[in-house]
């Protein structure tokens, strides 16, 4: 009885053991080919250059984007950093529009005459840092975000909640009481009276701009001018925000107070860009006490998960 019941057990093995053999492989193919398929096709970005536009593999294109933002004597989380926020943004904007236009893309003949003989060494620093990266990009709910960076914030960044355009945006506001310390953290420039008139003029329209009176009237939480009004002869008062008063007198950040000198207007600004997203000094800051990439990215950034596309 014995002997019956292992050639009934074996007799019934093999067979078992014929399926195992044929069918998982064509499983593991049919696996196989189900993710290659579902792999995402390469990204292309579009760069503008004198004799008309080109299309540029993105990862490409990201390393002389990086080295137009950032310093190659960066630390390289901070490089990192601005790699996978680049990436991010290339990615949403194609999502959005179908396309992306980079506009810091460089090609070898631009960047041998930018870096002269730190081409070879730079180059392969900001190589080095979109390589390490490689496909990574800032999501939300399985999608990419809109991203932003700036150079130096007021000391701290500013939240999109003021924006009031619609749109949801990632970044928040938070500390950065390293940028206090750049460099170009405060800023005085003295706007001669000729200047003021030329660029009212612009604002209104009106070739007289006599009894002219400019006034703050809101500021967010960081301190940036949100609107000013703006009055005086000859033309109807009008209200104007803050970015587009800093844009038309070429201020480096829409935080900043005024005073009257006897030939015209001091503006005293802090911080250099708009304050939102990603401050590059309180990265720079970030990345030199150890923090890695991802985690510098979470500090500027709320509720972002990091996905790879390819």
């Amino acid at each position: 009885m014995g002997i019956c019941l292992v050639v009934l057990f074996v007799l019934l093995l093999i067979p078992l053991a014929v399926v195992l053999v044929i069918v998982r492989p064509e499983q593991e193919v049919s696996r196989r080919e189900q993710y290659e398929e579902q792999d995402p096709p390469a990204y292309y970005v579009v760069c503008e250059k004198d004799a008309g536009s080109i299309s540029v593999p993105l990862e490409t294109a990201l390393i002389s984007a990086l080295g137009s933002v950032a310093d190659a004597d960066s630390p390289k989380e901070e490089l990192c950093a601005m790699a996978i926020l680049l990436r991010t943004q290339a990615v949403f904007e194609i999502e959005q529009t179908g396309s992306c236009v980079m506009r810091e893309y460089a090609d070898e003949t631009e960047l041998r005459e930018r870096w002269g003989e730190h081409y070879d060494t730079y180059y392969a620093v900001f190589e080095e840092a979109v390589a390490e990266t490689g496909g990574i990009i800032m999501t939300y709910d399985g999608k990419s975000i809109e991203t932003a960076f700036h150079a130096v914030s007021a000391g701290k960044t500013r939240s999109p909640s003021l924006l009031g355009d619609g749109h949801v945006y990632h970044w928040k506001a938070v500390e950065c009481g390293q940028d206090l310390m750049a460099r170009d953290y405060r800023t005085v420039i003295d706007c001669p009276a000729e200047t003021m008139d030329a660029c009212l003029k612009a604002l209104t329209g009106s070739a007289s701009i006599e009894g002219v009176h400019i006034m703050i009237e809101e500021r967010d939480e960081a301190g940036y001018v949100l609107s000013l009004s703006i009055s005086g002869e000859g033309f109807d008062a009008f209200h104007i925000g803050g970015e587009r008063f800093r844009s038309v007198f070429g201020l480096p950040s829409s935080n900043f107070s005024m005073e009257s000198t006897e030939n015209g207007v001091r503006f005293i600004c802090f911080g250099n860009g708009h304050g939102y997203g990603l401050s590059l000094y309180q990265a720079r800051a970030l990345a030199e006490e150890g923090k890695n990439c991802m985690e510098i990215l979470n500090y500027f950034f709320d509720e972002i998960v990091f996905m790879r596309i390819a």
